[in-house]
């Protein structure tokens, strides 16, 4: 393992021995078995993604960013520094896409401490990002609105309408995705938010949007060009997930 700073490996090596003393006096049981980070990824694929609606999702960025970025670790051998470079060779990717991976990382390592696997689990020290549906600071008048509604529609009217869904209603990205036709009421212009990417949410956390002026008829235009019970399929019809890029990208300050 090694330490960006000389006070850490001191403060680890002093860790070390007092740990090692404890085990001598039978105080302490033994540490965990030097286990390769391969060896996790099969245990979290096997258990613990093969339980997730989003196991492809797991799966692809295992593949394509945990292996060739740890593969060649035991996992006690992974830590800051370790960390810190696997952020810095992702410095191409959205800032929320990289904590999507860190986020996936961090309940790695947690699995490995809750099955014996590592002792610790290492600090993960993530970006800040703007949050998708709680800051729109950057949308501040009228005219920035209509600015950045206009620059969507030129990319694609699917993802205007989108965007604007987002803009007048305030859901959140997870809210948007999971969004049925079935939530939708032109009738009592209302939109009933009960799902996200994990599904259903709480009954005690269901709640209410009335549907705007200037979103009615953009919904109702969307209404009549898809049978898709989602409002906003992705190009396979399926459900968006978060790594998507209409998440990472769309609502990035300018």
């Amino acid at each position: 393992m090694t330490f960006r700073f000389k006070r850490d490996a001191e403060t680890y090596e002093r860790k070390m021995k007092g740990e090692q003393e404890e085990i001598r006096r039978g105080l302490r049981g033994l540490p965990p078995p030097p286990k390769p980070f391969e060896d996790l990824c099969g245990y979290w694929i096997d258990n613990r993604a093969s339980q997730k609606r989003s196991r492809h999702h797991d799966e692809s960025i295992i593949r394509a960013h945990r292996r060739p970025a740890f593969g060649a670790f035991r996992l006690h051998e992974i830590g800051v520094v370790q960390i810190d470079k696997f952020i810095v060779d992702r410095a191409h990717l959205s800032k929320k896409t990289v904590n999507n991976h860190l986020t996936l990382l961090g309940a790695m390592l947690n699995a490995a401490r809750d099955i014996g696997w590592l002792a610790v689990a290492p600090r993960i020290r993530k970006p800040k990002v703007r949050i998708f549906g709680n800051d729109f600071s950057y949308l501040r008048t009228d005219e920035e609105v209509r600015t950045f509604l206009v620059a969507a529609h030129d990319e694609d009217p699917r993802v205007f309408t989108f965007y604007a869904t987002a803009i007048y209603t305030g859901m959140r990205a997870g809210e948007l995705a999971g969004l049925h036709w079935g939530d939708v009421s032109f009738e009592r212009r209302l939109i009933t938010v009960q799902r996200s990417f994990a599904g259903p949410t709480k009954a005690e956390d269901v709640r209410h949007v009335p549907i705007l002026d200037p979103l009615l008829p953009l919904l109702r235009e969307r209404r009549l060009a898809t049978s898709n019970r989602l409002v906003f399929p992705n190009e396979a019809g399926e459900m968006f997930d978060q790594s998507a890029r209409i998440f990472q990208e769309g609502f990035a300050s300018p």
